[in-house]
């Protein structure tokens, strides 16, 4: 399933939240991460952060911050083309000092293209938006 970058999703019979703050938030977040801007995911990550991937075979992987900005480090420093853009966003609302967005990426992390589906958690701490959760469910695509 590919799509254009940044789409959102419709439904006909419930209204989708889509709060345009926290879809920036995530968008800024999207941007620095493609690009491997390190001091800008710095600030977006919560020193809290816990990342869930689940693959299609089952296996779990839990990042940390530390490990999460140590992956972004190694793929800075080696050079490495610059992440896809590609999303659609399913969902984004805001409940007090907590945001919550579901969205679909396509990119190559590692070696495979992949369709990623992401439920991300977002806080307001000291100030500003930061994610302090992300669970993503990792689905490798044949086709690209």
């Amino acid at each position: 399933m590919l799509f254009n970058s940044m789409e959102t999703s419709t439904n006909k019979t419930t209204e989708i939240p889509m709060d345009p703050v926290i879809i920036t938030q995530t968008n800024n977040l999207i941007n620095s991460g493609t690009n491997y801007d390190l001091e800008a995911l710095d600030s977006i990550y919560s020193t809290e952060l816990r990342i869930v991937r689940l693959d299609e075979k089952g296996n779990v992987t839990v990042l940390n911050k530390k490990e999460n900005m140590a992956f972004f480090r190694s793929k800075s420093q080696s050079g490495s083309t610059p992440l896809s853009k590609q999303t659609k966003f399913h969902y984004a609302e805001i409940k007090g000092n907590r945001g919550y967005v579901f969205l679909t990426r396509v990119m190559k992390l590692t070696d495979r293209w992949e369709e990623l589906k992401y439920h991300i958690e977002w806080a307001y701490i000291d100030g500003r938006w930061q994610v302090v959760h992300e669970n993503v469910y990792a689905q490798p695509l044949n086709d690209k």
